[in-house]
C-alpha cells in the first residue's frame, strides 16, 4: 500500500497491523494548530483551527491557506525538518513521514522549531 504524503514522494507504510491506523472520515473534528514564536519570526503562521481526522490532513489544509510556511516545516520530500517537533495533545508525534496520527474532537497541535546551541 502507497501513500501520497506532503511531498511529491510516496509513503510505504510497515506491514504491521499495529502500524495501520483507519479513520474514517468524520466532519466533527476540528483541531488547532499553533506555532512556537522563534518559528513565527521567520515565517507568519498564525493559529488556525481546521477539520482534519488526521495530522497529515490538517498539515496539508495549513500549507495550502499559507504555503510559504511548509518550507520551514517540512523537507522537499514531505518529511519534518530535523529541528522541527510537532506535539499533537501534548505528545511528541513520532511520524515525521507519514503524519498519520489521528485527531480527536479538538485537538491541540503544536509546531516548533528546535533550538541549538549554548
Amino acid at each position: 500500500m502507497k501513500l501520497a504524503f506532503l511531498g511529491n514522494s510516496t509513503y510505504n507504510p510497515p506491514t504491521t497491523s499495529m502500524a495501520m491506523i483507519v479513520v474514517h472520515e468524520r466532519r466533527d473534528v476540528m483541531a488547532h494548530i499553533s506555532f512556537t514564536s522563534n518559528l513565527k519570526r521567520h515565517v507568519d503562521c498564525p493559529e488556525a483551527v481546521i477539520a482534519a481526522t488526521c495530522l497529515r490532513d490538517l498539515l496539508r489544509s495549513y500549507f495550502d491557506m499559507h504555503p510559504r510556511v511548509k518550507k520551514y516545516v517540512v523537507d522537499d520530500q514531505g518529511c519534518l525538518r530535523q529541528h522541527v517537533v510537532i506535539f499533537l495533545d501534548g505528545e511528541h508525534v513520532v511520524d515525521r513521514v507519514g503524519f498519520l496520527d489521528p485527531l480527536r474532537a479538538e485537538s491541540e497541535v503544536f509546531v516548533f522549531q528546535a533550538l541549538s546551541g549554548g
